[in-house]
This record gives structure tokens, sequence and C-alpha cells, in this order.
């Protein structure tokens, strides 16, 4: 567990008020809700300038993915290239399960599921989405390459439009 700190800040009245609504609707204390804020900060949001990372709706992302089969492949090498510069700008290292934590970490603040676990040598991965089924079939592309480039080992997938289940099929560690 990490230890906490006690810190005063002077917020004004309107964005502390916004906070607050917000945590009422999401069930969840104020503080909760503002250590959220504040991890996604710390792990993503201040990379985002130096990482050029736009925010795009929800929207223009299905559209974008509506006529990509054939481009695919490319899409999952950029977003593997982006999650590895990212990964090594500020993690300072790139491996596995750094890649992993900075594809959780992407899925947590674009407001995606996201579980992975390891169990008897078997490392599974599931994203819950509403993108569409090219947004599953790009995921489970950049995973292939995620899996095979970093461990040597390839997956198995099972997909629906709306979630992806991903597993390890052997193991060469």
């Amino acid at each position: 567990m990490n230890k906490t700190k006690t810190v005063s800040f002077r917020v004004p009245e309107n964005i502390i008020s916004e906070i607050e609504k917000d945590a009422r609707i999401k069930k969840v204390s104020t503080n909760i809700l503002i250590n959220q804020i504040l991890f996604d900060y710390a792990v993503f949001h201040r990379y985002r300038q130096h990482m050029r990372i736009m925010p795009v709706s929800d929207d223009v992302t299905r559209l974008a993915l509506n006529n990509l089969d054939s481009r695919r492949g490319d899409l999952a090498e950029a977003i593997y290239q982006n999650i590895k510069e990212w990964t090594l700008v500020s993690r300072m290292e790139f491996d596995f399960y750094s890649c992993i934590q900075a594809l959780e970490t992407f899925c947590r603040v674009s407001d995606l599921g996201f579980e992975s676990s390891e169990r008897d040598g078997v490392f599974s991965i599931v994203i819950k989405h509403d993108l569409g089924s090219n947004f599953s079939s790009l995921m489970i592309d950049l995973a292939e390459k995620i899996f095979w480039d970093l461990r040597k080992v390839k997956i198995e997938s099972e997909k629906t439009k709306s979630a992806i289940l991903i597993r390890t099929i052997s193991s060469q560690e």
C-alpha cells in the first residue's frame, strides 16, 4: 500500500462543486475521485503533450475504424510504437509488464474495462469497450505484436463487438 500525505489546495469553488457532483454521480467520495484524477495525470496526462496524444470522441474513433481492414496491421504497429515511446519516457523501461501496464493505463483513462491475470503460466487479458468489432480486431492485432515481440509467445483470442479475451497458448520463458 502506498503511503499517503495530507495536503491542502486552494481550488475555485465552481471546480470543486463539479468534482463533488461527479463524485456523487459515480458514488465515490470526493477524495477518491480527486485521487483518481491526480493518478491519471501522474501516469498519463502529463505525457500527452510530449506524445502528441489528442482526445478523440468514440464516434470519431468508430468512424476511423469502419474501413480499416487493409491498414489494421499498420495501425497496430503505430500504437505499439506509441506505447513503447510513452513507456520509455514515463517509466524509463520497456518490457512485457511495463507495456501491459501502459495498455491498462490507456484503457482506464479511456474508460475501457481492462483486467489481466497470470495463472499457471497463462497470461490473460480482457478488454471491455463499446467501439465495435473493428476495435476488437485491432486490439487483438496489437496483443499479438506485444506478446510475440516481448515474450515470443502466440495468443488465442475471442472477440465480440464489445469485448476481447486474449490469452497465451504457449510459453517459452
